[in-house]
């Protein structure tokens, strides 16, 4: 019923209720739906003061921020945030590509998002052309990024991987100009045991993580709310599986998952 997919395909699991979303859109809905908050853009954040009881002011380009309560959501920059606090995170970085490929007749536009977990490789359609990604498994570790730029030669791998799964690619590949094929990059954060950092942190009083989910957008909802239960009190920091202490209490879980930080 999909003639996009390779009929020499064997096997493999479809997720009828599954789908994608626009990041963009989401953060645009999380903004509007957030009456009461204050959103300072194009601020840079340069630090975070302390004193006897904990977090009392976040130091911007812009001047002072009081505050008892400060959530380290920074992303690649984590790292460097906790560094403010004297907190040295058991977190990395890892660089990310994708591919935008220019709408073209052959890409059809009611595909659902085909993985191959053999060689790392995933395409969906996008507004009329497709986005692609491919995990290079000899990706570095790399500091946290600005303004991460994504590799000229991505392109040609990554569709040679997809075209294991849906053959169509290689004659789009034959009509494929420069211009076609846009190449964005950006930086995945993995801690010890792939799985997030949330909560807050012992000896630092109104310091919180939220940080460390290779998923990102994906996951933010849930760790927003999760995170904001931590918060108000409504869960307790012993109840909570995230928190960064489970490396010392021996709580972390095996690492291994399926598709583990890959996509």
């Amino acid at each position: 019923c999909w003639p996009w997919l390779n009929p020499e395909i064997k096997a493999g699991a479809y997720r009828a209720k599954d789908g994608w979303f626009s990041a963009h859109e989401v953060t645009q809905g999380f903004a509007r739906a957030s009456a009461h908050a204050r959103f300072y853009v194009r601020t840079r954040a340069l630090g975070i003061e302390t004193d006897s009881g904990g977090v009392s002011a976040v130091l911007t380009d812009r001047g002072r921020i009081d505050t008892r309560t400060v959530v380290n959501a920074a992303g690649p920059f984590a790292i460097t945030v906790g560094r403010w606090v004297g907190l040295d995170l058991p977190i990395y970085q890892m660089l990310r590509q994708r591919v935008f490929v220019a709408p073209h007749p052959k890409i059809p536009k009611d595909a659902p998002l085909i993985m191959d977990v053999d060689n790392d490789s995933y395409w969906r359609p996008e507004t009329g052309g497709a986005l692609l990604g491919w995990h290079d498994p000899e990706e570095h570790k790399s500091e946290p990024m600005e303004d991460p730029q994504g590799d000229w030669d991505f392109p040609a791998f990554t569709l040679e991987m997809v075209s294991r799964l849906s053959p169509f690619w290689t004659e789009v590949v034959d009509d494929l100009k420069q211009e076609d094929l846009s190449v964005y990059a950006g930086q995945y954060v993995h801690s010890p045991d792939d799985q997030p950092l949330i909560g807050p942190v012992n000896g630092i009083p109104g310091f919180y993580l939220n940080c460390a989910y290779w998923p990102g957008v994906m996951l933010s909802a849930a760790a927003g709310r999760w995170t904001c239960d931590l918060i108000t009190g409504r869960m307790k920091p012993e109840d909570n599986p995230l928190r960064l202490s489970r490396f010392e209490e021996g709580l972390a879980v095996p690492r291994g998952a399926f598709m583990r930080g890959r996509h």
